[in-house]
């Protein structure tokens, strides 16, 4: 039951401050008081809840812990599958989070449930939550740029898988990126095959752990910044996906790169870049899924 209906990994401020109240020597209140905002942030990020009960020991009811615990949160994955390639499949890409922020290694309770913990023939609640910002364009021949790091490549993969299904072959560019080329590169065979086949057109990739400098997905579209200027003049419709501080990195690097091959004021302005990237969002030649 605790593990279908209460948040074991994720504190709150408010779940913070309460347990502070059962605590037997007021320790943790006082070192609460003593923490900005930013502090606060930091200290909830580096801990689950078993973190807390360890280092600040107390006594409660198991109504009270019950109490105390918020609802378990639903956690959104991708779809990383066309239905009309996988019929009533639903395929996931999920990587297990792990942290040691305190020296203690701790696993995220849903993408290690699902990873380790589920056996064939095993039930989990899902629902369907429709992402109509995030899609492929209507105009199916319009070119299309897809960058992401991680498991934010999955939905590039439904994408293609739904080009093959209709028959169909936009010029379409990746731009993904990942610690290591001989272990992350998710769904290598697939991306070759298609780029062997004509479907995909293009494969950038940027591996951080495979050499002494990191290297990300900002830094191909900074290096790849005339080639994507030209995309773009050709219509092309740009996607994002994957944690917010890579699309982030991405944009300021689309602003900074490939905005000046394109409007030649975003040189010194960057305003004018800024307004630039916005109209492709209002264009919705910009879409994003980040988190």
């Amino acid at each position: 039951w605790r593990v279908r209906h209460r948040e074991l990994t994720r504190l709150a401020p408010d779940t913070v401050r309460a347990y502070a109240g059962f605590t037997r020597d007021g320790a943790l209140g006082r070192r609460l008081a003593k923490l900005d905002e930013s502090g606060l942030r930091a200290f909830i990020e580096q801990r689950q809840f078993i973190d807390l009960a360890e280092e600040y020991p107390a006594q409660l009811t198991g109504a009270e812990l019950l109490r105390l615990l918020r609802p378990l949160s639903p956690r959104s994955y991708s779809i990383a599958s066309s239905q009309a390639a996988v019929g009533d499949e639903v395929h996931l890409t999920v990587a297990t989070l792990t942290s040691d922020a305190i020296g203690k290694p701790r696993h995220g309770v849903a993408s290690d449930h699902l990873n380790h913990r589920l056996q064939a023939g095993d039930r989990v609640g899902v629902y369907l939550e429709a992402n109509r910002r995030f899609r492929l364009p209507a105009d199916r021949a319009a070119p299309l740029v897809l960058i992401a790091a991680g498991t934010g490549v999955a939905p590039y993969r439904a994408f293609l898988q739904q080009l093959e299904a209709e028959d169909r072959a936009p010029d379409s560019w990746l731009i993904f990126g990942n610690p290591r080329l001989r272990t992350d590169f998710l769904y290598q065979r697939e991306w070759l095959r298609w780029r062997a086949g004509g479907l995909l057109t293009r494969i950038d990739a940027a591996w951080s752990r495979d050499q002494a400098d990191k290297r990300y997905v900002q830094h191909v579209v900074a290096e790849q910044a005339a080639d994507l200027a030209d995309w773009l003049e050709r219509g092309a419709h740009l996607y994002l996906c994957g944690g917010l501080a890579m699309g982030q990195a991405v944009e300021r690097a689309l602003e900074q790169c490939v905005a000046p091959r394109l409007i030649p004021e975003a040189a010194a302005d960057p305003a004018a870049a800024r307004d630039w990237l916005a109209g492709l969002r209002r264009q919705r030649r910009l879409s994003k899924d980040l988190y």
